[in-house]
């Protein structure tokens, strides 16, 4: 099972500034729909923009701007991007993740920003969630389902239903 680092994550002024900048977004875009690309130190952009960036594959330094911001370990973040460890040393040396990889870091910036933004960027609270069994989800924990597409969406479909008060 994933779960965050039990002490509060130590972050750097940069991704600290991630999470400040992804709460004030949420303020003019409630639903945080572009916002998440914050969370892995762009700025905001279009989705054209985000299609592209994850074609080219990203800088290695994002997912680890990403990790940090979330306060997940390298072996929790691999296991939710889905690459090895191993794989996951290499492209720090390479300096860039590929296309695939890139899509699969985004999916998880896109989740856990949803989840974020449900809990108005308040991090242990998100994180609470992420790391506890859902009853909307069929027992599953969120920070395992968000590792795949197919996860990621029903974490998505739940979370919309707690936003319409539908319950999870």
């Amino acid at each position: 099972m994933l779960r965050a680092t039990a002490a509060a994550p130590r972050m750097s002024s940069d991704t600290s500034t991630d999470l400040t900048r992804f709460v004030r977004a949420l303020r003019t875009d409630p639903s945080g729909a572009t916002a998440y690309v914050l969370l892995l130190g762009f700025p905001l952009s279009d989705h054209a923009h985000i299609a592209t960036l994850v074609q080219q594959g990203v800088p290695f330094v994002h997912l680890e701007r990403f990790r940090q911001t979330i306060g997940l370990s390298l072996d929790q973040i691999a296991a939710l991007v889905e690459i090895p460890a191993r794989t996951l040393t290499r492209r720090r040396q390479t300096g860039r993740l590929r296309s695939d990889e890139s899509d699969r870091l985004f999916r998880a910036a896109r989740v856990v920003g949803r989840i974020l933004a449900l809990y108005d960027g308040k991090l242990a609270e998100a994180h609470e969630w992420l790391e506890s069994p859902q009853r909307g989800l069929g027992g599953a924990v969120p920070l395992t389902l968000a590792a795949t597409d197919h996860g990621a969406q029903a974490i998505s479909d739940i979370i919309g239903r707690i936003e319409y008060g539908l319950g999870a």
